[in-house]
């Protein structure tokens, strides 16, 4: 159950008023409701960006089917609420909230943040003041929640240190639970938050920060972070689980209402990489390399598309092409996804290992994008940053793309790495050139071509190297540009150096940056990585102030200084990593230790990691039992056909109330599309490049608008006979409900067509407005002959009169009937007129009670016109 206090005043005053409100809401599928009074520990999974950013990260939804299969874990979600909903949530007095209960933050018990990106840590301290929790770790009281946070970016925690009560450094799959834990029993057994703070500590892979002090030299320069609390450890090892369990992984994902950033069922494959790319933070902190058995991974995906609805399925690794058992698992897909009309995508590939088995398996429903990653233009540039592939490798993956019909190639390098000349950033140019001469044969292809500033990253090779100014990556993208001139088929973006430039320091920076963290959080900054909000001059001006030079923040590190995360242990040592980095100047490249020797990266180490990691040993490679596989163990994943010459066409009506009324009408028709398909109702799909299902919804509603009468058309096979509304139900949110299914004639004129008024309710019992005033105004708005009204779209400013679309208004006590009618097959956007009416339209309801099918003889409903 939600809290009633905060549900009202969301619905009443914050949800009709803000962009996307389908992000505030929950009550998505496969969510997970307890009983608060059930449940010993109360945690939210707190994810500093966007919900559409957060819901596309696997490890968010891998934590929350982790800890909510313990029945006295009870594990809710939020999400940085965008710049609108901030505001109106602080004009409302209104705490920032949990979306499975719309619990306040600050009674929880746990909140764990993710921290997946340098530049959302502003978000990081606006959401805890937003929830009324002091941003200051060593402010907060025994009532407050503990401030968790783990995920990439941990692997430097010290620019957040000021805030977080406790880092999980490493893998969470188990420590998460075993935090949740001491949390539960030291509240249970009346431990103050210091003595559960130091249970914490003593925990394997947990770093508290409060607990051990930074110390500088004269010149400021770092010496080193060391406990001040007796019996805690110096430094504190990675979490490592060495055995990606079945169990670990959800069968029931949840799926969004709205559509977000990646919107398909992701399944982790393998975890971690050994190509050793120099620059690769992710390369080096996930090792060591440990994969899933590939049955597991086929049940995931056979069970989690049952139980989702996607239409895709996307395979998660650093690179999918080391998966030892690619082959079985690409022949096994075939089988279980043949005729379902899902599609498989491979988001990492390797350009050496891309073939035509890989390119005909990934294109059999829908040719699903690919990124080619040469990194630098260059030979020897790839030799320095130890990316070993050759341009022979590239133009082969490019031509075999090209060749199962491919037309939009993407391409991804970075410029400013270690060593770079402008010559090596020419070489970009005339290689793209050399492909687009080669692909001439095969007609009109389009290169898209992404550019990427290197930014110096903790626990790699390069972690000591320069960056680039932002000046410099400027003159090295007009570097590009002028060589390649006024190439059409290219199209070439790049990332805006100055957000580089702040994730290089954020990401290599000591404690004191907390302060720099806060300042600027208070002048205003957040949402950081969005261009909208992105303020340099800001993060430029309060640096300065506190004595930060921007050429010092970018120089590079002497090898004998202290590191600011040099407490922590990824796993990777030191010495390996110098190494490495000497080699990169040799232009030495070193090999896949998983495919020849052991490199000694450092979890060979007896007494740190070889008790638990055996990624060094001979035996490795022992190949897992031959994939044995019967498709019929599990649920189906439904089958359909393509334009089917034997179907039958209905007509659906269904609501669209409570909270589904701020869903877009693309994100409701895409609710359906999956409702089918988890009902297995066997749809027609349409033939062409891009299968869809035969499914035509009638005319939009507004957001926020809700209805009595919302209607689609749909081609189902002629073999299905079951009840329409009974399947399609159980698999739909709060609000959407199937009313009444009628058989439609094959040859029945299309929704759009036909429907051509419409009858509305416009409640405003709760609007300080009298009866006499409403009155008034509807008297004005029926003597007019014109009512404009401004629409913007692209940043222009259009006039439309709607007073044609207006039949008829009248009042009725404290609602409004107003009945419409289609002018050029136009339809009245019902919130334009509800402007004209009331000052704050947000304070009154709209329901379309009725859609209709109006002739000179007489109106009909939707479901009367049946041929």
């Amino acid at each position: 159950m939600k809290n009633p206090v905060i549900e009202k005043r969301l619905r009443q005053e914050i949800l009709p008023v803000v962009q996307k409100p389908g992000r505030y809401v929950g009550n998505e599928l496969n969510i997970i409701v307890k009983k608060r009074e059930s449940v010993k520990s109360h945690v939210v999974l707190a994810f500093p960006d966007v919900y559409e950013i957060g819901m596309s990260y696997v490890g968010f939804q891998l934590l929350y089917h982790i800890l909510n299969s313990h029945r006295d874990i009870w594990a809710e979600r939020v999400f940085a609420p965008w710049p609108d909903m901030e505001e109106r949530l602080r004009a409302a007095g209104l705490p920032l909230y949990s979306l499975e209960s719309f619990t306040p933050l600050s009674e929880f018990d746990v909140i764990g943040f993710t921290l997946q990106y340098e530049l959302t840590y502003t978000n990081i301290l606006n959401m805890l003041h937003l929830a009324g929790i002091p941003v200051f770790s060593r402010e907060r009281q025994e009532t407050h929640p503990f401030v968790i946070a783990g995920g990439p970016c941990s692997c430097n925690p010290e620019p957040l240190a000021d805030f977080v009560d406790a880092f999980l450094i490493g893998d969470g799959e188990e420590a998460a639970v075993e935090i949740v834990r001491i949390v539960q029993q030291g509240k249970a057994g009346g431990k103050s938050r210091e003595e559960i703070l130091t249970d914490l500590a003593h925990l394997s892979g947990v770093y508290v920060p409060a607990f051990y002090r930074a110390h500088y030299d004269a010149q400021g320069h770092l010496q080193g972070v060391h406990p001040i609390k007796e019996g805690i450890p110096e430094t504190i090892r990675t979490r490592i689980v060495n055995d990606l369990k079945q169990e670990f992984y959800p069968q029931k994902p949840i799926v969004p209402l709205l559509q977000v950033t990646h919107d398909r069922l992701s399944i982790e494959v393998m975890r971690g990489c050994t190509e050793g790319c120099r620059y690769c933070n992710a390369g080096m902190i996930y090792r060591p390399v440990r994969e899933r058995k590939a049955a597991d991974v086929l049940q995931q995906m056979q069970q989690g598309l049952a139980n989702s609805g996607y239409n895709e399925v996307s395979f998660l690794s650093l690179s999918i092409s080391d998966y030892s058992r690619l082959t079985d698992l690409m022949r096994v897909s075939r089988q279980v996804l043949s005729g379902t009309q899902v599609n498989v995508s491979f988001p990492s590939m390797r350009l050496d290992s891309f073939n035509e088995e890989i390119a005909a398996f990934v294109s059999e429903v829908r040719k699903s994008g690919f990124t080619f990653a040469p990194e630098a233009g260059s030979e020897r540039l790839r030799q320095v940053i130890n990316k070993n592939i050759t341009e022979e490798d590239l133009f082969r993956s490019v031509e075999i793309a090209l060749q199962n019909g491919w037309r939009v190639i993407k391409f991804y390098f970075m410029i400013g790495l270690p060593t770079e000349t402008d010559e090596d950033v020419a070489e970009i140019a005339r290689l793209l050139q050399r492909l687009l001469k080669m692909s001439k044969q095969y007609g009109r292809v389009q290169f898209n071509v992404s550019i990427s500033p290197f930014s110096p990253k903790a626990h790699t090779p390069f972690q000591w190297e320069r960056q680039a100014s932002v000046d410099e990556i400027w003159h090295k993208v007009d570097v590009l540009k002028r060589h390649l001139g006024r190439e059409r088929r290219v199209r070439l973006s790049w990332r805006d150096p100055r957000i580089s430039f702040l994730e290089g320091f954020l990401g290599r920076a000591d404690r004191r940056m907390g302060r720099v963290i806060y300042e600027v959080w208070q002048k205003g900054a957040k949402f950081d990585g969005w261009a909208e909000y992105f303020n340099y001059d800001l993060w430029l001006e309060t640096l300065q102030a506190h004595g930060y030079d921007a050429q010092t923040l970018i120089a590079e590190i002497p090898e004998d200084r202290v590191l600011p995360w040099q407490h922590i242990d990824k796993g990777v040592s030191k010495r390996f990593l110098l190494k490495e980095r000497r080699k990169a100047y040799e232009q030495q490249t070193s090999p896949d230790c998983k495919k020849e020797t052991c490199l000694a990266c450092g979890l060979q180490r007896k007494g740190a990691f070889a008790e638990i990691v055996d990624c060094y040993k001979k035996d490795r490679l022992n190949p897992q039992p031959d994939l044995q596989w019967n498709v019929a163990d599990l649920p189906q994943i439904p089958k359909y056909d393509l334009d089917l010459k034997n179907t039958r066409h209905y007509r659906v009506q269904f609501t669209k109330e409570g909270y589904a009324a701020y869903l877009s009408h693309l994100d409701m028709a895409r609710l359906f599309e999956r409702a089918f398909r988890r009902a297995g109702i066997p749809v027609v799909y349409s033939q062409g490049f891009n299968p869809r299902p035969k499914i035509s919804f009638g005319q939009p509603l507004a957001l926020g608008v809700e209805s009595k009468a919302e209607y689609f058309d749909v081609e189902i096979s002629a073999d299905f006979s079951g009840d329409l509304a009974r399947l399609l139900n159980p698999y739909l949110p709060e609000g959407m409900k199937v009313v009444r299914v009628r058989r439609l004639g094959e040859k029945a004129t299309s929704l759009s067509q036909i429907i051509n008024a419409a009858e509305y309710e416009i409640h405003f019992h709760q609007y300080p407005l009298s009866e006499e005033e409403v009155d008034r105004r509807l008297r004005e708005i029926r003597r007019t002959r014109s009512l404009l009204v401004d629409h913007f779209s692209k940043g222009r400013s259009k006039s439309l009169d709607i007073r044609p679309f207006i039949d008829s208004i009248r009042r009725r006590g404290k609602r409004l009937i107003v009945r419409t009618r289609n002018v050029e097959q136009r339809s009245l956007r019902i919130d334009d007129l509800v402007r004209q009416v009331f000052e704050h339209p947000e304070k009154v309801a709209v329901v379309r009670k009725r859609q209709l099918v109006r002739t000179a003889e007489a109106e009909k409903t939707p479901l009367d016109v049946l041929h």
